[in-house]
């Protein structure tokens, strides 16, 4: 006889992308029964292949950690079977055909170690703290821009009176315009460069678009970004752009290929837009329905007050909603074997509810200490590269936000959307008003 548990359990339903464009944003409700009654879940649906669902802090933490017994170059994500399919087939042939390296045009993410951490050195000093508080102009002068957008738009009456669209106006051009200076992307080139990712990270994917995608060339974003690559040559070996920096890279004292250069371009530019993008407009609307919080914020507007606010919009906004790994050896989690050549799926925002790390997870709350959150991933060899780029975006945009902020209010519950499958979660429209929008 089927428990009441095994019931609800089943009617789970994490895979479908309109569970996550709703009004609640995300499958809360949905983690926290797992969280609590099956945090290590055999997740079996028609039309997918079962995974391993996994919600603790503890749990994703531990997998994340453990190189040695889980792989990411062959689940990656979550798509319809047929797809992960199509995707599987089309790795292992070029694999065949090119070899390992050749074969991961998405660069180190698709790599295990030591690979992966090879071709990561190649432009990881140029993410670290030290190398963003050196770009502070930058990010002050975008955040400047991004205010006078917002203006324009407001004035501008496109969208209704005194009216604008936060995404568009902040949340967009704040890391558009960072990367893809710090790339080196001419200016004219940008937004159509951005819209060309940006649709394409929203494709929906079908075995058809996969076979497709092996031919990158065909893209827009790809031809954008090959002639802005290729105009690089000259400055290579003096320039200090991040694509002079790639086309100068050497891995094992040999320079990398031009479809290795490729992969890094596209893996910087896509990382770096639509996470970021997501966190900027998810803040402000967690800020927005939460008056107390944006008060507290805008009372004390200190460097330590927005540094810990952009923690806990990161921790309450969770843009990238899960990774997967698949299991290289038989490996135990809270009693469970997990057996080589499952696949396991670790969702960030339910360990960033998680009450055995967070008190009281769902209150927001922006001067939050500690804040031990996951949105970049679960630490480990594969934490997020752009991660602390992500936390001065932010805090540059808030900065910049905070005299406007009071003033603030929402037109209309946002429009929200899903990219890759149920990977990333985020805001199309967030529709606000500026009350007296004298900036």
């Amino acid at each position: 006889m089927t428990s009441s548990l095994d019931s609800r359990l089943d009617a789970i339903d994490l895979t479908d992308p309109e569970l996550y464009r709703g009004p609640r944003g995300y499958a809360w409700s949905e983690w926290d029964l797992l969280r609590r009654e099956a945090p290590v879940y055999w997740y079996e649906r028609p039309g997918f292949e079962p995974f391993w669902s996994i919600t603790r802090h503890a749990d994703i933490l531990a997998i994340s950690r453990n190189t040695q017994s889980f792989t990411q170059t062959r689940t990656l994500r979550v798509f319809p079977a047929e797809v992960q399919r199509a995707m599987r087939e089309a790795r292992l042939a070029d694999e065949a055909r090119l070899g390992v390296i050749e074969a991961a045009p998405s660069s180190f993410i698709d790599m295990d170690e030591p690979q992966h951490s090879r071709y990561r050195r190649l432009v990881h000093r140029y993410f670290t703290p030290r190398a963003n508080d050196g770009r502070m102009e930058l990010l002050d002068r975008v955040g400047r821009e991004c205010m006078r957008r917002l203006e324009a738009d407001l004035e501008s009456e496109r969208d209704g009176p005194g009216v604008a669209d936060l995404v568009d106006s902040v949340a967009m051009y704040m890391p558009m315009a960072v990367i893809l200076e710090m790339l080196g992307v001419p200016e004219e080139m940008r937004l159509p460069l951005y819209r060309s990712v940006d649709e394409g990270i929203r494709a929906n994917y079908t075995p058809e678009t996969v076979e497709r995608q092996r031919r990158p060339d065909f893209s827009d974003s790809y031809r954008m970004m090959t002639e802005a690559l290729q105009g690089h040559r000259e400055t290579a070996e003096t320039g200090d752009t991040l694509m002079d920096v790639i086309l100068r890279s050497r891995v094992d004292g040999e320079p990398i290929s031009f479809k290795q250069q490729m992969g890094l371009v596209m893996l910087l530019v896509g990382a770096g837009l639509e996470t970021t993008r997501n966190a900027i407009s998810g803040g402000i609307h967690a800020l927005l329905q939460h008056p107390e919080q944006l008060r507290r914020l805008c009372d004390d507007p200190s460097p330590a007050m927005i540094r810990s606010a952009t923690e806990e919009i990161l921790r309450w906004v969770s843009p990238v909603i899960h990774f997967a790994r698949t299991c290289t050896r038989d490996f135990e989690l809270r009693g469970t074997t997990l057996r080589a050549g499952q696949d396991v799926v670790m969702w960030y925002p339910s360990a960033n509810r998680d009450e055995e790390v967070f008190e009281d997870p769902y209150r927001f709350d922006v001067a939050r200490r500690p804040n031990d959150h996951l949105a970049f991933g679960g630490y480990g060899a594969h934490f997020c590269l752009g991660a602390n780029l992500a936390r001065w975006e932010i805090r540059a945009a808030l900065r910049q936000l905070v005299p406007v902020l009071p003033r603030m209010e929402l037109v209309e519950e946002p429009q929200r959307f899903t990219a890759l499958g149920v990977h990333v979660g985020g805001f199309d429209k967030l529709m606000v008003r500026v009350r007296n929008a004298d900036f």
